[in-house]
Protein backbone atom coordinates (compact mmCIF):
# COMPACT_ATOMS: atom_id res chain seq x y z
CA UNK A 1 0.00 0.00 0.00
CA UNK A 2 1.31 3.10 -1.16
CA UNK A 3 1.45 6.53 0.96
CA UNK A 4 -1.70 8.36 -0.97
CA UNK A 5 -3.67 5.04 -0.39
CA UNK A 6 -3.37 5.89 3.45
CA UNK A 7 -3.80 9.36 3.01
CA UNK A 8 -7.29 8.35 1.53
CA UNK A 9 -8.08 5.93 3.85
CA UNK A 10 -7.24 8.29 6.61
CA UNK A 11 -9.81 10.97 5.64
CA UNK A 12 -12.27 8.69 4.79
CA UNK A 13 -12.11 7.55 8.71
CA UNK A 14 -12.10 11.34 9.70
CA UNK A 15 -15.69 11.61 7.84
CA UNK A 16 -17.27 8.40 9.55
CA UNK A 17 -16.62 9.52 12.85
CA UNK A 18 -17.31 13.17 12.33
CA UNK A 19 -20.58 11.86 10.97
CA UNK A 20 -21.45 9.36 14.22
CA UNK A 21 -20.73 12.11 16.65
CA UNK A 22 -18.71 9.80 18.27
CA UNK A 23 -16.13 10.51 21.54
CA UNK A 24 -12.46 11.99 20.06
CA UNK A 25 -10.97 9.73 23.16
CA UNK A 26 -10.81 6.87 22.08
CA UNK A 27 -8.24 5.98 19.38
CA UNK A 28 -9.38 4.38 15.63
CA UNK A 29 -7.19 2.06 13.71
CA UNK A 30 -8.32 2.23 9.92
CA UNK A 31 -8.96 -0.64 8.40
CA UNK A 32 -9.32 -1.26 4.30
CA UNK A 33 -12.51 -2.61 2.85
CA UNK A 34 -11.60 -5.21 0.74
CA UNK A 35 -7.75 -5.33 1.31
CA UNK A 36 -5.69 -7.44 3.72
CA UNK A 37 -2.68 -5.02 5.58
CA UNK A 38 0.58 -6.54 4.05
CA UNK A 39 3.18 -8.12 6.71
CA UNK A 40 6.21 -6.32 7.24
CA UNK A 41 4.32 -3.09 5.92
CA UNK A 42 4.20 -0.40 8.32
CA UNK A 43 1.01 1.37 8.20
CA UNK A 44 1.20 5.25 9.66
CA UNK A 45 -0.70 6.15 12.65
CA UNK A 46 -4.05 8.45 12.45
CA UNK A 47 -4.05 11.13 12.91
CA UNK A 48 -7.07 12.48 15.32
CA UNK A 49 -8.49 15.43 14.49
CA UNK A 50 -10.94 17.42 16.73
CA UNK A 51 -14.51 16.43 16.60
CA UNK A 52 -16.98 19.55 16.20
CA UNK A 53 -20.15 19.29 17.50
CA UNK A 54 -22.92 20.74 15.78
CA UNK A 55 -25.72 22.41 17.53
CA UNK A 56 -29.07 23.23 15.75
CA UNK A 57 -31.22 25.54 17.82
CA UNK A 58 -34.82 25.06 17.38
CA UNK A 59 -37.42 27.83 18.25
CA UNK A 60 -39.37 27.18 21.26
CA UNK A 61 -42.90 28.84 21.17
CA UNK A 62 -43.83 29.59 24.76
CA UNK A 63 -46.30 28.10 26.93
CA UNK A 64 -48.70 30.21 29.60
CA UNK A 65 -49.40 28.51 32.11
CA UNK A 66 -52.23 29.74 34.60
CA UNK A 67 -51.46 30.21 38.51
CA UNK A 68 -47.77 30.73 37.84
CA UNK A 69 -47.26 34.68 38.53
CA UNK A 70 -43.62 34.27 37.26
CA UNK A 71 -44.11 33.20 33.73
CA UNK A 72 -41.82 29.94 34.65
CA UNK A 73 -42.84 26.97 32.39
CA UNK A 74 -44.05 24.27 34.68
CA UNK A 75 -42.34 21.27 33.46
CA UNK A 76 -42.46 21.64 30.19
CA UNK A 77 -45.82 20.54 29.86
CA UNK A 78 -48.35 22.98 27.21
CA UNK A 79 -51.36 23.64 29.52
CA UNK A 80 -54.69 25.59 28.17
CA UNK A 81 -55.32 28.75 30.51
CA UNK A 82 -58.94 28.33 31.80
CA UNK A 83 -61.68 30.39 30.39
CA UNK A 84 -62.03 34.33 31.52
CA UNK A 85 -65.45 34.36 33.86
CA UNK A 86 -67.74 37.12 34.19
CA UNK A 87 -67.50 39.06 37.02
CA UNK A 88 -70.75 41.39 37.79
CA UNK A 89 -70.36 43.99 40.24
CA UNK A 90 -73.97 45.17 41.81
CA UNK A 91 -73.84 48.73 42.82
CA UNK A 92 -76.61 49.00 45.20
CA UNK A 93 -78.18 53.01 46.06
CA UNK A 94 -77.89 54.04 49.15
CA UNK A 95 -80.96 53.19 51.72
CA UNK A 96 -83.24 55.31 53.36
CA UNK A 97 -81.63 55.67 56.48
CA UNK A 98 -78.14 57.27 55.04
CA UNK A 99 -80.92 59.68 53.27
CA UNK A 100 -82.32 60.75 56.72
CA UNK A 101 -78.84 60.96 58.17
CA UNK A 102 -78.00 63.50 55.65
CA UNK A 103 -81.12 65.41 55.42
CA UNK A 104 -80.68 66.03 59.69
CA UNK A 105 -76.91 66.56 59.08
CA UNK A 106 -77.41 69.35 56.63
CA UNK A 107 -80.26 71.02 58.84
CA UNK A 108 -78.42 70.58 61.93
CA UNK A 109 -75.49 72.76 59.66
CA UNK A 110 -77.69 75.13 58.69
CA UNK A 111 -79.42 75.42 62.00
CA UNK A 112 -75.58 75.95 63.19
CA UNK A 113 -74.90 79.11 60.66
CA UNK A 114 -78.25 80.79 61.70
CA UNK A 115 -78.04 80.97 65.90
CA UNK A 116 -74.38 81.16 65.17
CA UNK A 117 -74.68 84.71 66.45
CA UNK A 118 -76.77 83.35 69.60
CA UNK A 119 -74.24 81.06 70.63
CA UNK A 120 -71.30 82.81 70.70
CA UNK A 121 -73.45 85.32 72.39
CA UNK A 122 -74.02 82.52 75.44
CA UNK A 123 -70.78 81.10 75.39
CA UNK A 124 -69.45 84.37 75.52
CA UNK A 125 -71.51 84.87 78.70
CA UNK A 126 -71.13 81.64 80.14
CA UNK A 127 -67.42 82.18 79.95
CA UNK A 128 -67.79 85.67 81.93
CA UNK A 129 -69.05 84.29 84.20
CA UNK A 130 -66.66 81.21 85.07
CA UNK A 131 -64.08 83.53 84.84
CA UNK A 132 -66.00 86.47 87.30
CA UNK A 133 -68.25 84.77 89.01
CA UNK A 134 -70.77 86.90 90.74
CA UNK A 135 -71.26 87.09 94.31
CA UNK A 136 -74.28 85.99 95.76
CA UNK A 137 -76.18 88.20 96.85
CA UNK A 138 -78.79 86.91 100.19
CA UNK A 139 -80.26 89.93 101.14
CA UNK A 140 -81.64 92.63 99.12
CA UNK A 141 -83.96 93.48 96.22
CA UNK A 142 -85.33 90.99 93.83
CA UNK A 143 -87.15 93.27 90.94
CA UNK A 144 -88.46 91.56 87.75
CA UNK A 145 -90.19 93.00 85.14
CA UNK A 146 -92.52 92.05 82.28
CA UNK A 147 -93.99 94.02 78.86
CA UNK A 148 -97.56 93.66 77.09
CA UNK A 149 -99.07 95.85 74.76
CA UNK A 150 -102.33 95.82 72.79
CA UNK A 151 -103.83 97.77 69.92
CA UNK A 152 -104.36 100.62 72.11
CA UNK A 153 -102.57 100.37 75.01
CA UNK A 154 -99.06 99.14 76.69
CA UNK A 155 -98.71 97.51 79.62
CA UNK A 156 -95.56 97.30 82.15
CA UNK A 157 -95.71 95.04 85.18
CA UNK A 158 -93.09 95.30 87.82
CA UNK A 159 -92.60 93.18 90.94
CA UNK A 160 -89.67 94.17 94.10
CA UNK A 161 -89.10 91.23 96.27
CA UNK A 162 -87.47 92.67 99.05
CA UNK A 163 -86.06 89.45 100.91
CA UNK A 164 -83.11 89.01 103.94
CA UNK A 165 -81.07 85.66 104.02
CA UNK A 166 -83.10 84.57 101.09
CA UNK A 167 -86.52 84.87 102.94
CA UNK A 168 -89.03 86.86 101.79
CA UNK A 169 -90.71 89.85 103.59
CA UNK A 170 -92.06 92.57 101.74
CA UNK A 171 -93.76 93.04 97.81
CA UNK A 172 -94.21 96.43 96.02
CA UNK A 173 -96.30 95.13 93.00
CA UNK A 174 -96.31 98.06 90.22
CA UNK A 175 -98.59 98.49 87.35
CA UNK A 176 -98.35 101.31 84.27
CA UNK A 177 -101.03 101.48 81.70
CA UNK A 178 -100.67 103.88 79.13
CA UNK A 179 -102.37 105.01 75.99
CA UNK A 180 -103.40 108.20 73.84
CA UNK A 181 -104.11 111.37 75.85
CA UNK A 182 -106.57 112.15 73.65
CA UNK A 183 -108.75 109.43 73.12
CA UNK A 184 -107.81 106.96 75.77
CA UNK A 185 -108.87 109.60 77.98
CA UNK A 186 -112.37 108.17 79.30
CA UNK A 187 -110.85 104.53 79.73
CA UNK A 188 -107.45 105.88 81.57
CA UNK A 189 -109.87 107.84 84.02
CA UNK A 190 -111.91 104.66 84.49
CA UNK A 191 -108.81 102.68 85.73
CA UNK A 192 -107.75 105.61 87.69
CA UNK A 193 -111.11 105.36 89.76
CA UNK A 194 -110.84 101.78 90.54
CA UNK A 195 -107.33 102.50 91.55
CA UNK A 196 -108.77 104.87 93.96
CA UNK A 197 -111.49 102.09 94.77
CA UNK A 198 -108.87 99.75 95.59
CA UNK A 199 -107.00 101.61 98.08
CA UNK A 200 -110.07 102.69 99.83
CA UNK A 201 -111.39 99.28 100.62
CA UNK A 202 -106.84 98.55 101.37
CA UNK A 203 -107.36 100.82 104.33
CA UNK A 204 -109.24 98.36 106.11
CA UNK A 205 -106.38 95.38 106.12
CA UNK A 206 -102.84 95.14 107.57
CA UNK A 207 -99.76 94.97 105.89
CA UNK A 208 -101.74 96.00 102.51
CA UNK A 209 -101.70 100.11 100.82
CA UNK A 210 -102.50 100.93 97.52
CA UNK A 211 -101.24 104.21 95.81
CA UNK A 212 -102.47 105.78 92.48
CA UNK A 213 -100.82 107.91 89.76
CA UNK A 214 -102.98 109.68 86.97
CA UNK A 215 -101.41 111.78 84.88
CA UNK A 216 -101.62 112.74 80.83
CA UNK A 217 -101.68 109.09 78.88
CA UNK A 218 -101.29 107.02 82.05
CA UNK A 219 -102.27 105.23 85.40
CA UNK A 220 -99.73 104.16 87.58
CA UNK A 221 -100.86 102.03 90.73
CA UNK A 222 -98.76 100.37 93.40
CA UNK A 223 -99.39 97.82 95.93
CA UNK A 224 -97.93 96.82 98.55
CA UNK A 225 -97.36 94.05 100.50
CA UNK A 226 -95.84 93.40 104.11
CA UNK A 227 -95.62 90.05 105.12
CA UNK A 228 -95.25 90.54 108.23
CA UNK A 229 -97.99 92.72 109.18
CA UNK A 230 -100.05 90.72 106.54
CA UNK A 231 -103.42 88.70 108.16
CA UNK A 232 -103.99 86.46 105.19
CA UNK A 233 -107.34 85.36 106.36
CA UNK A 234 -108.59 88.93 106.28
CA UNK A 235 -107.94 89.34 102.40
CA UNK A 236 -111.20 89.19 101.05
CA UNK A 237 -112.80 88.41 97.48
CA UNK A 238 -114.16 92.16 98.02
CA UNK A 239 -110.17 92.88 97.84
CA UNK A 240 -109.68 91.27 94.60
CA UNK A 241 -112.88 91.61 92.63
CA UNK A 242 -111.54 95.69 93.23
CA UNK A 243 -108.41 95.28 91.02
CA UNK A 244 -106.35 93.37 93.74
CA UNK A 245 -103.19 91.33 93.31
CA UNK A 246 -104.04 88.36 95.68
CA UNK A 247 -100.83 88.19 97.43
CA UNK A 248 -99.75 84.28 96.60
CA UNK A 249 -96.51 84.77 97.89
CA UNK A 250 -95.72 84.04 101.78
CA UNK A 251 -93.51 85.44 104.82
CA UNK A 252 -90.39 83.72 104.83
CA UNK A 253 -90.58 82.24 101.09
CA UNK A 254 -87.44 81.06 99.53
CA UNK A 255 -86.52 83.96 96.94
CA UNK A 256 -84.68 81.46 94.43
CA UNK A 257 -87.94 79.77 94.13
CA UNK A 258 -89.52 83.37 94.20
CA UNK A 259 -86.92 84.16 91.10
CA UNK A 260 -87.62 80.77 89.19
CA UNK A 261 -91.28 81.08 89.15
CA UNK A 262 -91.28 84.89 87.86
CA UNK A 263 -89.08 84.01 85.44
CA UNK A 264 -91.42 80.74 84.23
CA UNK A 265 -94.19 83.16 83.95
CA UNK A 266 -91.84 85.37 81.35
CA UNK A 267 -90.47 87.95 83.67
CA UNK A 268 -86.87 89.56 83.71
CA UNK A 269 -85.67 89.39 86.80
CA UNK A 270 -82.34 90.78 88.74
CA UNK A 271 -80.84 91.09 92.42
CA UNK A 272 -79.34 94.08 93.68
CA UNK A 273 -78.27 94.54 97.54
Amino acid sequence: MNPSQNENQNQENIELLTESSTTTNQSATPTTQGQTPVMGQVVPPVAQQPVVEKSVSTPVTPTVHSGNANGAVNGGNNQTPPPMREVTIQNKPPGKFRYFMLIVLFVGLIAMVWFLPEISSYLSVLKSERENPKEEITSGVLRCELMRSTDNFDYEYSSAFSFTDKKLYKLVYKTETRGSAMSDEDTLSELNTKCETLSSSAKQLDGVSVSCEFSSGSVRESQTFSYRELNMEKVTAAYTEAGGVYPEFELDQDIDMIERNMKASGYTCERSK
